[in-house]
């Protein structure tokens, strides 16, 4: 995603929203036992790292803080924690925006925390959060019920640059100081995340902000995207356990499948090579994900989607493969009709 964004023109960010108990599990139950082990997000940190994803560690920054920013009886972060959270993230990429600093805030006590809702849902007691005071110059620019639709526009005719940016429930406070910030705004809670926004409307800056209790969808869901392409010739073929399947969605084809567990774990990159009755051929980088299936599940899954404009109808030869120091084996060869 990030090479993707990168080549079109736009910096990247992601970022992930610390669960509650994780930067303040002291107010968890006396039984609430922490695993002695590095959790998933440690171990997602330490790869985005590894990688040199450009990466905002927002556990760091709120266990910097001192004060909770977190609602008490919700599982959000405050309207000031959503500040510090956007500080973080605009800090990554320049050292020009507000930063809300030198703007005061009044205190309300009108918020029916989520964590009421479900484990109350007869108490209505409300709870305070921040409201900054300022005189705000961004709109929206779609029919908008509140800040946890789909999708949102926004502009600001005060400000210069467009952002685009994949959120959860966590963006619904985030998404006022960003709309403030930049002179067009779009924002999508929709999933997969549709790479395709990148290609529409060209943003200067592109974010992905995901939950910590949902970044396991990042094993299980993948992209909306052209795959990366490349030419590869075989050397060999193998009568493997893989599975292939190509089905149609808009206007992509998706092709999703299984590796057999025997090739899963062995060194090389795995590339769907598509074939034409003329003997051309190409193949594609797929994301490696987390599959279930009507008979099977398996964490050595791929899927990737290929544009119905960019390749011709008709029959090709579809090969599975694992290439490793040049060496390119077939684990599966399928015959399928694209229409």
């Amino acid at each position: 995603i990030q090479s993707y964004v990168e080549k079109r023109g736009s910096k990247f960010v992601l970022t992930i929203a610390p669960n509650k108990n994780s930067i303040y599990s002291e107010n968890m139950p006396y039984y609430y036992v922490k695993a002695d082990e590095a959790n998933n997000y440690m171990r997602l940190k330490e790869k985005l790292l590894q990688e040199e994803i450009s990466f905002v560690d927002l556990h760091e920054v709120f266990g910097e803080k001192d004060e909770i920013l977190y609602l008490e009886r919700d599982s959000h972060w405050t309207n000031k924690g959503a500040v510090t959270a956007y500080n973080a993230i605009m800090s990554a990429y320049t050292s020009d925006y507000e930063t809300y600093e030198n703007v005061s805030y009044e205190v309300k006590k009108n918020h029916l925390g989520d964590l009421t809702k479900m484990a109350y849902p007869l108490n209505s007691e409300l709870e305070n959060n921040e409201y900054y005071k300022k005189d705000w110059s961004w709109s929206y620019d779609n029919k908008v019920k509140d800040n946890m639709d789909e999708w949102i526009e926004t502009s600001n005719n005060q400000k210069n640059g467009t952002l685009l940016m994949y959120r959860d429930s966590f963006g619904e406070s985030l998404l006022p100081f960003f709309a403030e910030a930049f002179s067009k705004g779009y924002f999508s809670r929709l999933v997969p995340f549709n790479l395709a926004n990148v290609d529409q409307y060209q943003p200067d800056y592109t974010v992905i902000e995901r939950v910590e209790r949902r970044i396991s969808s990042f094993a299980t869901e993948a992209p909306i995207m052209e795959a990366p392409t490349l030419a590869i010739e075989l050397n060999d073929s193998v009568n493997t356990d893989t599975s292939l399947e190509v089905r149609t969605d808009g206007g992509y084809y998706v092709v999703k499948g299984i590796v057999d567990d025997s090739y899963s774990e062995k060194e090389g990159n795995l590339y769907i090579l598509f074939t034409n009755e003329n003997g051309k051929s190409v193949a594609y980088d797929p994301f490696y994900v987390s599959v279930t299936t009507a008979d099977r599940k398996s964490q050595f899954g791929y899927q990737l989607y290929i544009n119905k404009t960019k390749i011709p109808s008709g029959n090709y030869t579809v090969d599975v493969v694992v290439r490793n120091d040049g060496e390119a084996i077939s684990l599966l060869t399928q015959n399928i009709v694209l229409d």
